[in-house]
């Protein structure tokens, strides 16, 4: 975890997953990842599908 949002609060979307279940978002300055029924997305059409970091040991 690297942060929390407020309610409201716009991010920028950078990518999504494969199972478009998942967005990453421009977290001021990092990337961070968001579960898709959490949020409410919009303009994400064309959204490229990216790779989610792998997990640490």
């Amino acid at each position: 975890m690297i942060g929390s949002g407020e309610a409201g609060q716009p991010y920028t979307v950078t990518g999504k997953d494969a199972g478009g279940t998942w967005w990453a978002i421009d977290y001021h300055g990092q990337t961070g990842w968001v579960f898709g029924e959490l949020v409410t997305a919009v303009g994400v059409e064309g959204v490229p599908v990216v790779a989610a970091p792998s997990l640490p040991a």
